[in-house]
């Protein structure tokens, strides 16, 4: 795709003479104004999407993320983590960070987002958006200590508000990738060292094989009931 005027001249002209009653006119005449007037081109948006992570009373590392309702353009009922187009006059990471105030309620220190990469496939990106990530973590919080809002959506684009702990990801339907996103950030700047995760799986492990010996001995003791 390349950039192309937002306008079609031929329709438009025959739109208006149409609508001017047929009348005769001029083609190139018309075309120069139109031209004289243009002020703008198709081309791919710009976009921001933050990603924020915060432990919750448990120990657990979560992502914040909001539910997409039943106004939202595309996806409705999944989930995403906070993202939306880049407005005049700001920059990518003050997009992301109002982008999440608009979609959660949660207000980010703006030296607290990171920049960590962005998608520009033609071929990948959603709607061919140029979406530009940041991350923020909140080590001195914990995500009982932020509210929810929905007072700056815009009308039902947003459903429910949650904070997701990680190894719960896959319980949820995501849009635009996101889950693949969460995961491959968290392991690059949340847990760089697998510690986390490490330990996770390891208390699940003992969990699980501690839980199978107290069946096994459970069925061992019935078995050696008196009849």
């Amino acid at each position: 795709m390349t950039n192309r005027p937002c306008l079609d001249m031929k329709k438009l002209i025959g739109k208006v003479t149409a609508a001017c009653g047929n009348l005769d006119v001029d083609y190139e005449a018309f075309k120069n104004i139109i031209d004289e007037c243009f002020i703008g081109w198709y081309s791919r948006s710009m976009a921001s999407s933050i990603f924020v992570f915060c432990k919750d009373n448990k120990g657990r590392w979560c992502v914040l993320a909001s539910e997409r309702g039943e106004e939202a353009l595309d996806y409705q009922g999944y989930w995403n983590c906070p993202c939306g187009y880049l407005d005049f006059d700001e920059t990518t990471a003050q997009c992301a960070r109002r982008e999440c105030f608009e979609e959660t309620g949660v207000e980010l220190d703006i030296n607290s987002l990171k920049f960590v990469g962005y998608e520009d496939d033609p071929v990948t990106a959603n709607r061919q958006n140029v979406t530009f990530r940041f991350v923020s973590i909140a080590y001195d919080k914990k995500t009982s200590d932020f509210t929810f809002s929905k007072k700056n959506n815009e009308g039902k684009e947003v459903g429910n508000i949650s904070w997701i702990p990680i190894e719960e990801l896959g319980n949820y339907k995501w849009a635009f990738g996101h889950e693949k996103r969460i995961n491959e950030l968290f392991e690059a700047y949340v847990d760089p060292d697998g510690g986390y995760r490490f330990w996770r799986d390891f208390k699940k492990g003992c969990s699980n094989f501690f839980r199978k010996v107290g069946e096994a001995i459970g069925v061992i003791l019935n078995g050696l009931s008196p009849v």
